[in-house]
């Protein structure tokens, strides 16, 4: 977290603005080609009515993420970016894409989602931006969506 002192925020000003995008473009030696291929990062910065502002980012931490940082190479193509290894590696690999967590989030019934379209959202702490995990929104979503 960064905290900063800043008197000309006005006194009214008060809650947190969320954004993502995103913000991680290689894998061990491996590069995204693409920047909507990147990894999922999630930034907040809250305003306290007092002139303090505070900063902090977390990367979302989906399966897939996790998956390549211990393998330490990408694992999956992304939707414009191949992974290593050439065509032939890409034509024959029916595993789908990872989710990238990485197109917008949005506060819903206490939980801080990130979201991508090919995926279920994933859930992170709106304090701390840990991610907790893939979710169906306590199961709002319709079925063939899980």
């Amino acid at each position: 977290c960064y905290a900063v002192e800043c008197e000309d925020l006005p006194a009214d000003l008060v809650g947190t603005y969320f954004r993502n995008g995103p913000a991680k473009f290689n894998v061990g030696d491996d590069q995204i080609c693409h920047p909507f291929d990147g990894d999922g990062m999630v930034a907040a910065i809250t305003l306290d009515g007092k002139g303090k502002a505070v900063f902090r980012n977390r990367f979302v931490r989906t399966p897939g993420f996790v998956e390549e940082l211990k393998a330490d190479k990408m694992l999956y193509r992304g939707t414009f970016s191949l992974k290593p290894g050439g065509w032939i590696n890409n034509a024959l690999d029916v595993g789908g894409n990872k989710n990238l967590a990485n197109t917008n989030v949005m506060y819903w019934a206490g939980d801080l989602l990130a979201l991508w379209e090919g995926a279920k959202p994933t859930s992170l702490d709106p304090l701390s931006l840990a991610t907790k995990g893939e979710t169906t929104m306590n199961d709002a979503l319709l079925p063939e969506d899980k």
